[in-house]
């Protein structure tokens, strides 16, 4: 429940009224907004080593960037004109 919580409240960015409604609706489980503020710190706290190392690992890889572009009709400056993109 408490990765549950930590999704609704945060990814998808439901108030902790909201969250705290969604529970007791969907669950019955009746949870108080001050419980989801509690458990969000909890969850930060338990993630912020993996995502530290998510970092660690990201600035090492490459990122595998192509800047080849394409065109698209009808959106140049002469609207039947094909223009590039990136």
């Amino acid at each position: 429940m408490q990765g549950a919580l930590a999704v609704l409240t945060g990814a998808y960015r439901l108030s902790k009224d909201q969250a705290a409604t969604l529970c007791e609706d969907l669950f019955s489980i009746p949870i108080c907004p001050g419980t989801i503020c509690e458990l969000e710190q909890q969850t930060t706290t338990a993630l912020t080593p993996v995502v530290e190392e998510m970092r660690q690992h990201v600035k090492t890889e490459h990122a595998n960037v192509d800047e080849t572009g394409w065109r698209e009709e009808g959106s140049g400056p002469g609207c039947g004109s094909p223009s590039r993109h990136w």
